[in-house]
This record gives C-alpha cells, structure tokens and sequence, in this order.
C-alpha cells in the first residue's frame, strides 16, 4: 500500500470505476432502499448492511419527520447508533476468559481482546462517542478533523494505533471525500486497512464505491444505503439547526 495517494477530486467530481456500473440515482419505493437500479450491495466484498427490520425502519423515519422534536431526534439516534456500533464491535477480536459466578460455578466465557480503538471524525463523528461508551467503556477513543476542503487539520491518534482493530465513526457516508482522507490518515500512520471498520449510520452507494476504489480492504458497516440522506443530521442532533 503506498504512504501517499492522490485524491484531489472535489467531493462532487464523478467518478469513473472500471468495476461498478454507475447507480440509478433513484430511490426505491420503499424509501430505506439497499438498493439502487442497477446496483446491488454485493457488488462489494466489504459492505455490512444492519438487518432492515421494521423497527430499524421506525427509526429511519422518525430521524427524517421534520416535526420531530430535537429531544426525541437525539433520542432515537442514539438508538440507531448504538445497533451500528454493537454491530461493530461483532467484528472486533475475542479472547477465551474464564470467571466465577456468585454461585461458586465456573463460566466459560469470552472478552474482548486489547488493542481496540475508535476514532471519530469531527464533528459529525462526536454524535457516536456517547453509543460507543455505552458498548465499551474502556475503549480508546481519538480524533480526525477534516476541514471543507477534505484536508486534515488535526489528528489526535494512539502511539501504538499501527497495532489496533479501528472503528472509524463518521454517520453520513455521502461522497466518500472526508473519509477518504480520514483513512489515509490512518493508512500514514501504519494502520492495516484490512483493520479499518467505518461505521456509517447512512450511506450512499456513491461514498461506498468511492471508499472502496482506494480502500478495497477497509470494513463499512452502515444501517442504510439510499441516495436520500439526511444532510441535517449533525445539525440537529447538535442542536444547531
């Protein structure tokens, strides 16, 4: 894997992928479509899809109803992004671990293994921290800062990331721009790509073909992939709209 890639494309340039025909910008009927005309989510090696259960679905909705109050918004967005992070967190490594319950018994058990960590992409990315904490509470947990022209600005990573599991936060995977300067932080500072989980509340098939032009090996893990996603969502879940 080079150290340096070239992504100077502006986060709206089209693409152009010798693998993946163009998507149908179209959504389906249903609305929290995993599929577009012409493109289907197998089309990839590396994409996991949250289970689109009905109360997945309530949740899609209640976060796009406009009369949706910001309380109630914050509210069920953590909802959805914990199912996103304990989905995550499926993929981390395990450990065999022993314990004594109350009752004298032994339980043969599991735990995660050291070495993992997550890393949100600022702002957006500071709406997962609380679900993470909640799943995991010794988790490390840095940050990434890319500014409007998908340059990085700061980074607040672990000395020893090269040899972590990365859960890299960012909700709204729409061009894929942010986040593939995210990743290549990441890749700069040694970090194995096959050891890169981006999880995504929303995606577009766009921002995944583009993250897996430069990244095939990386790990997205997302609720939804529909064209329509709420660009408002750091907005109100911050209380700034």
């Amino acid at each position: 894997m080079e150290a340096v890639r070239s992504f100077s494309e502006s986060p709206e340039d089209s693409e152009q992928m010798s693998h993946h025909a163009s998507p149908d910008e179209s959504s389906s009927d249903r609305g929290g479509s995993m599929e577009s005309s012409g493109e289907s989510i197998s089309a990839f090696e590396h994409v996991i899809l949250l289970k689109q259960s009905d109360s997945l679905r309530e949740l899609h909705t209640i976060l796009r109803d406009r009369t949706t109050p910001n309380s109630d918004f914050v509210f069920h967005a953590d909802r959805l992004i914990r199912l996103v992070v304990e989905e995550g967190l499926e993929h981390l490594p395990i450990e065999n671990y022993q314990v004594k319950t109350p009752n004298g018994d032994t339980y043969e058990g599991i735990r995660f293994a050291r070495g993992n960590c997550a890393i949100a992409v600022s702002r957006s990315g500071e709406a997962m921290e609380f679900a993470v904490r909640q799943c995991c509470r010794s988790i490390r947990i840095g940050k990434i800062l890319i500014d409007e022209k998908n340059k990085v600005l700061y980074s607040r990573l672990m000395p020893d990331i090269r040899s972590r599991k990365v859960l890299l936060l960012y909700p709204l995977l729409h061009t894929g721009s942010a986040l593939v300067q995210a990743i290549q932080e990441l890749i700069n500072k040694k970090v194995n790509e096959e050891n890169i989980y981006l999880l995504s509340m929303f995606s577009t098939f766009h921002g995944i073909r583009r993250i897996h032009q430069f990244f095939p090996l990386a790990t997205i893990i997302t609720s939804e992939i529909n064209d329509d996603i709420p660009y408002y969502f750091t907005m109100k879940y911050f209380g700034t709209n």
